[in-house]
């Protein structure tokens, strides 16, 4: 027993010692001398499903909205997927005009910055006769074989929001032009990854799980189910990639509407699916990709700024806006007609996307190593807020922040930069709807100083701190990303 204590002592003496070799304050938790990110770099990738048309406006206005990266779907280039047809049976002129659109794509998108994943066959929950890529690949493979080594060919999403991972499905369409059988799905997305990365190596293969919200209800599972399907994910799948392959990614939109009093509220599988990304990221490494909301129930930008807060407290790194076409959902919202008209959502999205932007090389030194999320119930709570109700696994503190309040709902998420500075993404949970402001005080340990950025801020405000205390006021939708120090 004395031995045990005697290796406890020693231990905690190596801890302490490696402590103050990073420069921690000696009475408190923050790190001595102000941060400087002149130099930093690190870019967050802005993302949409239903890419915008191959044409030169189309693409500059795509790249001026602030997107560097889209989802090449159903609205450019369409496979041919009817009667068991084979890319052997296509004419060649319906091949050539394929592999035209396809380098099309990828020639504007080099010229204007935007990155292509290809979601050309993407299957979902509700549709069979899943198209390996082996069958993409014998016709547009004159294309990729053009763009491998460039990185506007980005990657490829085959698998959109599958029902559950573990059931049986149909290949109808593969190379040879057969049926194929498979015990469980994410077998035939292992056998489909193989095929895409031997060809193509390095490119991102992307699932997108079906995120813990209503939906997973609506499908007759439960909230368990849905962080059950993302263990499954990794474990089965995600976990055998190397690490700069392995994604995370899911949708879980945050508002509905109640049909009996066409009020607009927040569902809070949103949060969990940040969550449990987040979560199941720090476990695998790899990176963390969220959709945002835009196809319903958006009236004003603050719903946006709230989707793109709350996801970055998690560690998000990837954004991908659902959706920025109406060519298939004519009955919801989206951000550019058919006929390439901007709609309010595409202002909307731009601002957003403008604000988010000057803070990226500065987040992105922190996002790869997110520890956790406090949240923190208002001490004048509106009724009926409910965001972070379904928050599973919270932080009950943390060594960095003595005391937190708050006057709405908050959540705080925390990450750390290389050089050991905190850095803390604090965001208004109320539904972006109206005007409701948060006062925040929180008070770091050992701190006298903070650089605080606030969305669309050009540069941070270098706060001085009152024994540790930080006052905010932050606006609906709105947040403010903070790392405290010890002036030197």
């Amino acid at each position: 027993m004395k031995m045990k204590k005697i290796v406890s002592v020693l231990l905690a003496i190596t801890c302490l010692a490696s402590v103050a070799a990073c420069g921690v304050n000696s009475d408190g938790y923050a790190k001595v001398g102000a941060p400087d990110y002149s130099q930093a770099q690190g870019e967050l990738l802005f993302d949409s499903w239903l890419a915008p048309r191959a044409s030169e406006q189309a693409m500059a206005d795509y790249a001026e909205c602030g997107y560097n990266v889209m989802h090449i779907g159903n609205d450019s280039i369409m496979p041919p997927t009817g009667g068991g047809v084979n890319g052997e049976s296509l004419s060649a002129s319906a091949k050539q005009k394929m592999n035209d659109d396809l380098d099309r794509h990828f020639t504007l998108g080099e010229k204007y910055g935007v990155r292509s994943i290809l979601a050309m066959n993407a299957r979902n929950m509700n549709q069979t006769g899943y198209i390996d890529f082996s069958y993409m690949d014998k016709i547009i493979s004159p294309t990729l074989e053009k763009w491998k080594d460039s990185e506007v060919f980005y990657g490829y999403m085959p698998l959109d929001e599958p029902r559950f991972l573990d059931l049986p499905i149909t290949a109808e369409y593969t190379a040879t032009g057969g049926a194929r059988k498979y015990d469980r799905i994410i077998d035939w997305a292992n056998d489909d990854y193989t095929y895409f990365s031997s060809k193509y190596p390095g490119k991102k293969y992307e699932i997108v799980l079906l995120g813990i919200t209503n939906t997973q209800q609506a499908i007759g599972a439960s909230f368990e189910d849905g962080w059950k399907m993302f263990d499954y994910y990794c474990e089965n799948f995600a976990k055998n990639l190397p690490r700069n392959e392995r994604v995370i990614s899911y949708d879980a939109y945050p508002y509905a509407m109640d049909s009996r009093t066409g009020e607009i509220y927040n569902r809070g599988g949103f949060m969990a699916s940040l969550e449990y990304g987040a979560i199941k990221t720090r476990e695998l490494g790899g990176e963390n990709w969220t959709y945002l909301q835009a196809h319903n129930y958006i009236t004003n930008p603050q719903q946006i700024t709230y989707q793109y807060y709350s996801a970055m407290a998690y560690g998000v790194t990837h954004f991908v806006t659902f959706c920025y076409m109406g060519e298939v959902w004519k009955n919801q919202q989206y951000l550019v007609s058919d006929a390439g008209e901007k709609t309010d959502l595409w202002y909307y999205y731009k601002s957003a996307n403008d604000d988010i932007k000057k803070m990226e090389n500065v987040y992105t030194q922190f996002a790869k190593n997110w520890i956790g999320a406090l949240k923190i119930e208002g001490t004048q709570r509106l009724e009926g807020s409910n965001a972070m109700d379904k928050i599973k696994y919270p932080l009950e503190s943390y060594d960095g922040i003595k005391s937190i309040k708050a006057t709405q709902d908050t959540l705080v998420g925390i990450m750390r930069d290389k050089n050991g500075y905190d850095g803390y993404m604090i965001s208004n949970q109320v539904i972006a709807s109206g005007n409701t402001h948060d006062k925040v005080d929180v008070t770091f340990s050992g701190a006298n100083k903070a650089l605080v950025y606030f969305g669309g801020a050009d540069e941070p405000e270098t706060v001085s701190l009152n024994k540790g205390e930080l006052n905010l006021d932050l606006p609906s939708g709105g947040a403010a990303f903070v790392i405290p120090y010890k002036e030197a």
